[in-house]
């Protein structure tokens, strides 16, 4: 996939100069957000899985010395339900830090116009995916489950924190099917991209993005006319302009030239 799209909402086209979509496609930057800041109520939601005795006793004859003895003491003992609960608090507190950037794979979905672009009044940014790390979000039909146990093999030594990382990550791309039809993909906010973030709040940073990462700028089939002549005006000659037009039951992406 050589290219994702952002859908961005203008509302205000009296006071252009103060729309947050619009500053942040002048500025080259982007927000990295929570998944406490997300519409889905379910989305990155994780279903922490308890362990079961017998899946402890697994792990236990693994264990030697001190890790045997530890493992016991902290979740074989009197009070291991009662730190598998607290792991779990834990665990949702660190999931809850995670920030991303979310892209859909098509510029002329209907249903994403309506919804994130105020309803066709705002405009969408094809980004080159080649520059980005973005990977598709899996639809099913339940939320993402997360076995506690694997975390406990991390502090034991029988799983690598790498291994960790990628079930954390494969649960936080985990989305409903009802919304399927965005065809989603997310980026991740890592350690490597400190130098970019312009601001940062507890629920999103601003993050700052090379101009060439964007190919072009979609027109909504109802966007007034003063916000295109606006960007088009202050956007850089390299991003392409391009319309999006109402057909009898479709829409139609439209080059300017």
């Amino acid at each position: 996939m050589r290219s994702l799209y952002k859908y961005c909402p203008v509302y205000d086209f009296n006071n252009l100069d103060k729309e947050y979509a619009i500053i942040n496609a002048l500025n080259n930057q982007v927000t990295f957000s929570t998944r406490g800041n997300f519409n889905d109520l379910f989305d990155s939601k994780i279903d922490f899985r308890v362990p079961n005795k017998l899946e402890l006793k697994k792990v236990y004859s693994m264990l030697k010395g001190s890790h045997k003895r530890d493992f016991k003491e902290i979740f074989l003992g009197e009070n291991g339900k009662r730190n598998f609960t607290d792991f779990k608090r834990r665990l949702n507190q660190t999931f809850d830090s995670y920030l991303f950037f979310c892209l859909a794979d098509k510029p002329d979905n209907n249903l994403m116009w309506s919804h994130y672009a105020n309803s066709h009044k705002g405009f969408c940014l094809e980004w080159d995916a080649t520059r980005i790390n973005a990977e598709p979000v899996t639809y099913q039909s339940k939320i993402a489950k997360f076995d506690l146990l694997d975390v406990s093999k991390m502090q034991f030594g029988l799983l690598s924190n790498d291994e960790v990382g990628q079930h954390i990550w494969k649960a936080l791309k985990v989305k409903l099917d009802e919304w399927k039809y965005e065809g989603e993909h997310r980026v991740q906010f890592g350690n490597g991209m400190k130098h970019l973030v312009q601001k940062e709040t507890d629920k999103f940073l601003i993050v700052s993005y090379e101009p060439e990462w964007i190919k072009s700028i979609i027109f909504g089939c109802r966007m007034d006319k003063r916000a295109i002549k606006y960007l088009d005006r202050n956007l850089p000659n390299h991003i392409e302009r391009k319309y999006a037009k109402e057909r009898s039951s479709t829409i139609e992406i439209i080059p300017t030239n």
